[in-house]
């Protein structure tokens, strides 16, 4: 017979709370800061995995056409060590990627580029809101100085501040983002199109407070290899990408983009290629703090 009474004390709980979590959900988050690097005795390691399998390919040299299909894997691990206010130790831990052209029947095996920077620490410095690059150790031969300009462009980039800036969001909101603010995604530039971010809730994962994004975009632009012989492709690509992220350390610890990409151009005098396939890339993150002595 007592059962009863406790309902009236549970409702009452439930309106006292309620106020509460309209608050929370009402609270604002900074997302990203430019020139953001990790804190002091902070290292985040990171590791990015994409997937372009079975896409479809066609080669054309005059009126005839040949079909085939193509499949592209990457993996990478990247570690980034906190030295000082905008001031951090960058080294590519390891890279992989394997290439695979099946046409006519025929496959090739395009041979993998090592990247020249791998295993060697390279010290990023934010100064006068750019980014500069030196390896720790050493002066770099000739391709590692490509390789850092090439890294240093990959910071200034910051596709993070691009679609997320400074201003406070709160779960709930939604905005658009610029395409022509885009300098890259998915290894294309010059972009056109729609991109737009859903700040969908704060969910605690693995015991960080994260915000949960959902971004959906529809873009074309052209590929970011291919400059030096003037052989940019024509590319498109239509997805979504789910983000967990650290509201403390304003970093993801999972991302995961699936999506269609396509693309045409001319691949050397008088061969045209075009090509369509699904895309799926993921990133994930661990924070590792320095213990305080």
């Amino acid at each position: 017979m007592k059962t009863p009474a406790l309902i009236p004390f549970t409702a009452l709980a439930l309106l006292l709370a309620a106020p509460a979590l309209r608050a929370d959900e009402a609270k604002s988050y900074v997302l990203a800061k430019k020139g953001a690097a990790p804190a002091v005795g902070t290292t985040v390691a990171v590791k990015t995995t994409a997937d372009y399998s079975d896409a479809k390919l066609e080669l054309k040299v005059e009126s005839q056409t040949v079909p085939g299909t193509m499949s592209t894997k990457m993996a990478s691990n990247e570690v980034l060590e906190g030295l000082a206010p905008g001031k951090l130790r960058r080294t590519l831990a390891s890279k992989t990627s394997e290439q695979r052209i099946t046409v006519q029947g025929s496959e090739q095996d395009p041979p993998e580029q090592a990247d020249a920077l791998q295993g060697l620490p390279v010290i990023m410095e934010y100064k006068g809101d750019a980014w500069t690059a030196k390896l720790e150790d050493g002066e770099p031969e000739k391709e590692q100085k490509k390789a850092l300009e090439e890294l240093v462009k990959q910071f200034d980039t910051d596709t993070d501040f691009t679609i997320y800036g400074d201003a406070p969001h709160k779960p709930g909101d939604k905005w658009n983002v610029d395409a022509k603010t885009i300098k890259q995604f998915a290894g294309m530039e010059k972009l056109e199109g729609s991109y737009s971010v859903e700040f969908v809730e704060v969910k605690e994962v693995g015991g960080v407070a994260c915000a949960m994004l959902k971004s959906t975009f529809d873009l074309s632009g052209l590929s970011t290899e291919g400059k030096e012989a003037d052989k940019q492709m024509k590319m498109k690509v239509k997805g979504e990408t789910l983000t967990k992220r650290s509201l403390a350390d304003m970093v993801d610890l999972n991302s995961k983009c699936t999506a269609v990409m396509s693309g045409e151009g001319e691949v050397q005098e008088g061969m045209t290629m075009s090509i369509e396939g699904p895309l799926v890339a993921e990133t994930s993150t661990t924070v590792e703090k320095k213990k305080a002595e």
